[in-house]
């Protein structure tokens, strides 16, 4: 089946994956070390751009060269202790729990009513998301090991402080003055910590997500919020000890997770009810920090360190230190904080730097202190433009889009919005203007706090200066046919903006891309142009300013660079001429996929395999009756990944004609694709390449699920933009990180290709729809018509594969080609009992359905027997918590089989449990209301639609000890100077059970007489009318109820009784009066 959307060839849209790069595998990214630089390279700024982006806030970026090398530089300026800069570490929903782009996680701050100004990428971080090192929010410790290679802290009194082996120490402590010491808190546990205590809050996500194997303590904490400060030691009580992996954390509780002696220690020493204390600490004056971000890894080093670069750097066999990367850097003088990324792997745009480069470069800026955190594809650098209310991604990341990653860093302004105060034009000042080309200027508010103002552009009045040529209402400059110098001027209202523009009749260097291009036969693309004068600054310039041809045969250009292609395949050039500067672009319509290993023989494969069963990875050159896509062979790849531990690998190397590993691809192809039967086995299937610089890059074929089909599939993955070609391909891989997941298997795999352009091609089969009877369903009919619908969009269904089996037995069918529906009845009566369907298709081109469809319905017969509960295995309750249950039960008795249980609340079904998923015969009930009272029932069912209940189980749930909200719009007034009406909203808690409302009289002298009336208004109810009362001043006192009997914060009001009919207006109460 073809895509419904034909993908159409945008080279500088392409979206590229860069799946697994950081994930530690054979294949991990490796660079070929370069000299390590001993000493400052002589950098000279070939563009610079500087701006305020809010008070405190300075935003530098430059392009340098030196050493032969060319950096693009992005540096932000931040003073911590300008009263309207905010400096924060965030990650995503404030948890360790994912990854997430720094933009995101910025919008997830305006989301909370602030306003992010800029940001960076932060530490490094674990394949979930999770930082590697110490992390505080808001002087709250969110993620920690015992110690954190390099960090950088902001304290209370907005000093910067930078250091390297910074500890953290944790324990927990009993009563009885006994204590254990923890490893981490919110990191991932994995079966490797054999020995190790962790905790966990809110911060890591809904559940401890830990493997089997240890020992889980629920802990609930005295603080409702479960926050854990270094320094504010947290208490709790521990609700429950148990021999438990990924135990859910639930609201106002925090897990410990133990394995070894220290999971030993809390079975001898801890037990449910006792009270327990958590403390943290952390060394080099961090204990106070009100925010942390650390570079924890092999790659975290100290630049500078007292304005003196590290000797650690300059080791040339390090390869850690002396490879050039992309990098993100934070440095500190003069009580300032820099934020500096450099792009790399790019060049012609950014080569990156070396960690002594670095180190020189920041120490040439006058940083005193530097450490380098995570670089490379998460090198993020985003900051508010001016006349812009948000900050956008400046930088450009290596991987050509933004990594998701495990924190950040941003920083924020809380300054007032002013009316408008500056006017900001792009292009800024000065311009050079290719003569007789146009130029349309785009124009921004700033208000005196670069506050972003929305400008309207007929409040603009613009004019120029000299004769550089003529500009119109809307900002659109048409430049004079000879040189000259000159301005372009416009004013809103009293503010004024001026633009320098040099108009040149010369260009000296002409650049078009992309460059080289391919592209569909039939289609269009236009190239976009750059010029430079003699000193590499930037010239605009009209593309029909320039002369403009094709040589080849390739099609025709027209003056505005758009390129129109033949229908057929060809090569050839676009030729863009300005005077005696001119520029080509290498075009190639149509050019087809490129086999680069077909599978007939294995002659040219090597096999590494890591972490598995000894001599299980094979590949084997098979003919029919074996699957094969295409030609007489296919590769049969077989692996066992069984009874390990850690990430385990099947790798396929393919070598070149030198026998050695990778396999140059020629030209730029926009993707990879291989066609793979697979076995449903569900582990990643990747592709190992290596980009035109010797990096190694990991690229996964297949999705979250892995392998997650059986049959022929055509698999894909594309090429980031900004990869630097040529490519060579060196593996393809089978891999498996998740221990529950190991297994042995089999796939096939048949032509690799390298693919350059989308040229229709059918590679998707049929798509099955609407079965019946519905999966999971009882019909009465014996012989029951079972159908499905089958669609493909691309050549269509070929009739004569569809192949329909029931119970694993083939069935004849019929086939309705315009409606699309297969059609099979079975020849006898089946028996009662569960029935098994499964149906195969192919469409005209081959490709098979995947996946096939398969379901299960059930047969009714005469069965008028119940299943029965046997009197030892009665559900019971076995836990109750203030929201939760449990329920426990022994399997129920049929005379054919119990199909599967329900739980009944109040006589309503919330659950139903299949008897093949009721190993542990066992319910958890949540979301309950504290306090409350409900009424349990399990009911057994069989095939046939009998059904036993078990006696009721009567739970009422423990209090819990959080207050609702307020009760809000509370309104009292006087009636009849007598009564009095109190009108209110009660709060949206799920547990509000009422409103209570007191109603006390002051009395002479102070004394109250029948001082107090307390009426309850129950859930329902908006509004209560007193007793009679006296004439005289009363307060009245609402607050709401839950069903814990817990009271919210008060709400008061004063109301006074007069004589006559007039009614007294309400007003607030003191807020110290009476009982609180």
């Amino acid at each position: 089946m073809k895509p419904s959307t034909s993908k159409r060839f945008q080279l500088l849209l392409k979206i590229g994956l860069a799946a697994g790069l950081l994930m530690p595998a054979y294949g991990l990214n490796t660079w070929t070390p370069v000299q390590a630089q001993t000493e400052s390279i002589q950098w000279q700024t070939v563009e610079e751009r500087q701006f305020t982006v809010s008070p405190g806030v300075q935003h530098t970026s430059r392009t340098i060269t030196g050493g032969g090398l060319r950096e693009s530089v992005h540096m932000l300026e931040v003073d911590p202790a300008n009263p309207y800069v905010g400096i924060e570490a965030v990650s995503s929903r404030g948890e360790v729990s994912r990854h997430e782009t720094v933009g995101n996680m910025l919008n997830e701050l305006k989301a909370q009513g602030k306003r992010p100004v800029g940001g960076v990428n932060g530490d490094f971080f674990s394949t979930v998301g999770v930082p590697s090192g110490l992390m505080v929010a808001n002087g709250e410790l969110v993620s920690s090991p015992s110690s954190s290679k390099v960090a950088m802290a902001i304290l209370p009194d907005k000093t910067i402080k930078i250091d390297e082996t910074v500890g953290t120490s944790m324990k927990i402590s009993t009563e009885q003055g006994e204590s254990l010491v923890l490893s981490m808190i919110n990191r991932t546990r994995v079966a490797s910590h054999t020995n190790h205590a962790f905790a966990y809050n809110w911060r890591f996500g809904s559940s401890t997500r830990t493997p089997a194997g240890g020992v889980e303590v629920v802990v609930k904490a005295d603080d409702p919020n479960v926050l854990f400060k270094a320094g504010q030691p947290l208490q709790g009580r521990i609700q429950s000890i148990q021999e438990a992996s990924d135990t859910p954390i639930g609201p106002g509780t925090y897990v410990l997770s133990a394995t070894g002696s220290k999971a030993d220690w809390i079975r001898q020493k801890l037990s449910a009810g006792m009270n327990i204390r958590l403390d943290i600490a952390i060394s080099k004056g961090f204990q106070d920090a009100e925010q942390v971000i650390s570079g924890n890894s092999t790659l975290g080093y100290v630049l500078l360190k007292d304005g003196v670069v590290s000797p650690k750097l300059l080791d040339p066999t390090d390869p850690n230190t002396s490879a050039r990367h992309p990098r993100t850097m934070i440095g500190s003088k003069e009580g300032k904080l820099y934020l500096v990324t450099v792009d790399g792997r790019q060049p012609g745009h950014s080569d990156g730097l070396t960690m002594a480069e670095g180190a020189y470069y920041l120490q040439s800026l006058g940083m005193v202190n530097a450490i380098n955190v995570d670089g490379g594809g998460s090198t993020t650098y985003y900051t508010r433009q001016p006349g812009d209310e948000q900050p956008a991604l400046l930088n450009k990341p290596s991987d050509g889009y933004e990594r998701a990653v495990g924190n950040g860093l941003a920083v924020l302004t809380t300054a007032p919005v002013s009316p408008l105060d500056k006017l900001v034009v792009t292009p800024a000042s000065p311009v050079k203007l290719l003569s007789g080309s146009t130029l349309s200027f785009g124009v921004k508010g700033q208000d005196a706090y670069q506050n972003g103002i929305v400008v309207e552009p007929d409040d603009l009045q613009w004019s120029v200066e000299g004769g550089i040529g003529q500009v119109d209402n809307a900002g659109k400059l048409t430049a004079s046919a000879q040189a000259a110098d000159g301005k372009v001027i416009l004013r809103s209202g009293a503010v004024a903006a001026e633009v320098e523009v040099q108009v040149v009749d010369r260009v000296h260097k002409l650049s078009l891309r992309p460059n080289p291009a391919v592209i569909e036969p039939g289609n269009q693309l236009k190239f976009e142009v750059s010029a430079e004068d003699e000193s590499g600054r930037s010239i605009v310039l009209s593309p029909d300013r320039l002369q403009w041809s094709v040589s080849g045969g390739i099609g025709t250009v027209a003056s505005d660079g758009t390129l129109q292609t033949v229908t057929g395949s060809a090569e050839g050039k676009v030729i863009a001429r300005s005077g005696d500067a001119a520029a080509e672009a290498v075009v190639q319509v149509g050019k087809p996929p490129l086999v680069l290993e077909e599978f007939e023989r294995t002659d040219a494969m090597q096999i590494k395999e890591t972490n598995v069963v000894p001599g299980s990875v094979g590949i084997t050159a098979v003919a029919r009756p074996n699957p094969v896509r295409y030609g007489t062979h296919s590769g049969k790849f077989t692996y066992n990944f069984s009874g390990t531990t850690g990430e385990s690998g099947a790798y396929l190397n393919l070598l070149n004609a030198a026998g050695e590993i990778g396999r140059e691809v020629e030209g730029q192809p926009y993707r990879f694709g291989i066609w793979v039967y697979g076995d449903s086995g569900k582990h990643d299937l990747r592709l190992g390449i290596a980009d035109g610089l010797g990096t190694n890059r990991i690229y996964k074929l297949t999705g979250e699920d892995g392998v997650n089909w059986t049959g022929w599939k055509y698999v894909t993955v594309d090429v980031p933009v900004n990869v630097i070609y040529p490519l060579k391909v060196r593996y393809v891989g089978l891999v498996e990180t998740d221990d529950a997941d190991k297994n042995s298997g089999t796939v096939f795999l048949d032509q690799l290709r390298a693919e350059y352009v989308d040229i229709g091609e059918d590679l998707e089969g049929p798509v099955f729809t609407a079965p019946s009877p519905e999966p999971g369903s009882f019909v009465s009919a014996a012989r029951p018509a079972v159908g499905i619908h089958v669609s493909d969009s691309g050549s269509g269904v070929d009739p004569s594969s569809i192949h329909v089996t029931l119970d694993g037995a083939a069935v004849p069918h019929a086939y309705e080609e315009s409606s699309g529906r297969i059609v099979a009845v079975p020849e006898n009566d089946l028996a009662a009992g569960e029935h098994a369907v499964r149906v195969e298709a192919a469409d005209r081109s081959g490709n098979a359905a995947i996946p096939v469809a398969a379901w299960t319905f059930t047969v009714h017969t005469e069965d008028g027997e119940s299943p029965r509960w046997e009197q030892s295995g009665a559900p019971e309750v076995t836990g109750i918590t203030e929201s939760t249950v449990k329920l426990s039960w022994s399997a129920a008795a049929d005379n054919r089989g119990v199909d599967g249980y329900r739980i009944y609340r109040g006589g309503e079904r919330v659950a139903s449990i299949p008897a093949s998923e009721a190993a542990r015969y066992e319910w958890d009930g949540t979301g309950l209301l504290g306090a409350s009272f409900y009424r349990f029932e399990v009911e057994a069912f069989d095939a046939a639609g009998n059904t036993v209940r078990s006696a009721p189980l009567d739970v009422t749930t423990l209090p819990d000890s959080t207050p609702p909200g307020a009760p809000a719009s509370v309104s009292v007034r006087a009636l009849n100077g007598h009564e009095i009406m109190a009108v209110f909203t009660p709060p949206a808690d799920l547990d509000y059970a009422g409103t209570e409302v007191r109603i006390i009289r002051h009395g002479q002298g102070g004394n109250k007489e029948e001082a107090e009336q307390i009426l309850q208004a129950e859930h329902g109810r908006t509004e209560l009318r007193s007793a009679w009362l006296k004439h005289g001043k009363y307060k009245v006192i609402v607050q709401a109820r839950d069903t814990s009997g817990n009271l919210s914060a008060p709400v008061m009001r004063e109301v006074k009784l007069n004589e006559g009919k007039g009614t007294g207006a309400d007003r607030d109460a003191e807020p110290d009066y009476g009982e609180q």
